[in-house]
């Protein structure tokens, strides 16, 4: 079948310079390899450039967390200890807290599940952006005004 789209990873600054010589539209005139009876002989492959989300597992260095007094009923018990927790992500400034049990351990402990969770769900949004981003630019494809054209069938000789 035919390729709808192709993605490649590349890293360091000479894969970078190369691949921004080929961004924007290619045409390609010549009877396709896969399609060899469609009457169609300008053909035009769109190429374009999406950085990464930034999805790095966070540290507990990276955490701030704070003991304090829980509200709410408990009497004596919540007037005298600090059981419930805030924990802080020092990057984002995101923030959960946990009160709901007796020991501040086990806030601790769920607090940071929840922190988790939030940072978890923020990176699986950033990467469905980016996902979407991709999606649009295959069917943004310009036809017209390309930046390269070739003919035939030699790829051999692609100025890289």
């Amino acid at each position: 079948g035919d390729l709808k789209s192709i993605l490649l990873r590349v890293t360091g600054r000479a894969a970078q310079s190369l691949v921004a010589n080929w961004l924007g539209t290619i045409q390609w005139i010549g009877v396709s390899p896969y399609r060899p009876h469609h009457k169609r002989k300008n053909w035009f492959v769109s190429i374009a450039s999406f950085d990464e989300p930034d999805t790095g597992h966070w540290d507990t260095q990276l955490v701030k967390i704070e003991a304090m007094r829980a509200s709410g009923p408990g009497g004596q018990h919540v007037n005298r200890t600090n059981s419930a927790v805030r924990v802080t992500h020092i990057p984002t400034n995101i923030t959960t807290s946990a009160q709901e049990e007796r020991s501040q351990h086990l806030n601790r402990r769920l607090a940071l599940a929840r922190l988790a969770k939030l940072l978890a769900t923020r990176d699986a949004e950033a990467q469905q952006s980016v996902v979407d981003a991709q999606w649009r630019q295959h069917h943004s494809l310009i036809r017209g005004n390309p930046i390269r054209i070739y003919k035939g069938t030699d790829f051999t000789k692609l100025d890289m």
